[in-house]
């Protein structure tokens, strides 16, 4: 009876303990994916970069932005959302060959603010 009991606990505690983190899991906003996308090599600048988030975002308060390899911008300032709020994109300028980062902040309704970067190539890598 003492061993049931020990270990009665003990499960209802791991269940209890899965079930929070799920719980945090469930509510953080994920980038499922970038147009360019991570680490893509492309032939030429694309005329946008585009994110696709898995919950809605506030637009007024998030922001995306292009960088070249010398940290210079190189997208036109102006981000924009899809009407269902859960793709956020902007137009590049035409750039040469290089490493290009984005970089972007959100905030979402249900796991608030979230920021991220990740790379592209334009051109063979080095």
């Amino acid at each position: 009876m003492k061993t049931f009991v020990k270990y009665g606990f003990g499960a209802a505690f791991a269940l209890l303990l899965m079930s929070a983190v799920m719980q945090v899991l469930s509510a953080q906003t994920i980038l499922r994916n970038g147009v360019p996308g991570s680490n893509d090599v492309l032939d030429k600048t694309p005329k946008r970069v585009t994110l696709f988030f898995t919950e809605k975002i506030d637009p007024a308060q998030s922001s995306l932005q292009v960088f070249a390899s010398d940290s210079t911008r190189v997208d036109d300032g102006k981000p924009f959302c899809s009407e269902n709020h859960k793709n956020m994109g902007i137009l590049l300028r035409e750039t040469g060959p290089g490493q290009y980062t984005v970089r972007w902040a959100i905030v979402a309704e249900q796991s608030g603010k979230q920021t991220g970067t990740y790379s592209f190539q334009i051109g063979k890598k080095p």
